[in-house]
């Protein structure tokens, strides 16, 4: 998936996206809302601390691979299932944008933790969204911008958050500037 955003558009291209459409499209909103699911519940199991945030950590390694996923099957066009479920995923990157877990908050790292990757990675997708497909994003918009903007607000100064900062106020003059 990762090449197609940028590969020249052609209808071998277009050939293998809808290919690949065909096969992932409706398993990867089941599974964007699988994953936001799991993170939504409290956990109630009986396992360790240390095994809950590892469990925790590998589902939102997975969201995050779902947004990459979601971004470069949106890049070349939107696609008609994406755009008839367009008010599903958008609901669910949010969660995914605005979720927080205090086991990952840690301002003595310097590299960004999974959640900061995860928000990033959302953050990209709703600045493609907005430029390349706004007039479909457009009722989405606003509570996008407001989170980002509680998101930026409340990230601490640490060097670990130079991605999300960056790519908050890239989606933000994406959207100023349209």
């Amino acid at each position: 998936f990762e090449r197609y955003p940028w590969r020249e558009r052609s209808n071998a291209l277009y050939t293998e996206i809808n290919f690949s459409l065909t096969h992932t499209q409706e398993p990867l909103l089941l599974a964007i809302q699988c994953v936001g699911r799991v993170l939504r519940e409290p956990t109630l199991s009986s396992s360790s601390r240390d095994a809950q945030t590892q469990h925790q950590r590998l589902v939102i390694e997975d969201a995050e691979l779902l947004c990459k996923v979601f971004f470069c099957l949106s890049w070349q066009e939107l696609p008609p299932y994406f755009e008839d479920n367009l008010a599903v995923f958008m609901a669910e990157l949010r969660n995914l944008l605005t979720y927080a877990n205090p086991a990952f908050d840690d301002d003595t790292e310097t590299e960004p933790t999974c959640v900061e990757k995860l928000q990033m990675s959302v953050l990209e997708t709703i600045n493609l969204y907005e430029s390349k497909h706004d007039e479909e994003f457009r009722p989405f918009l606003k509570p996008f911008v407001q989170d980002t903007w509680q998101l930026l607000t409340q990230n601490s100064e640490s060097s670990r958050n130079d991605g999300v900062v960056t790519t908050g106020i890239k989606f933000l003059t994406t959207v100023a500037r349209s």
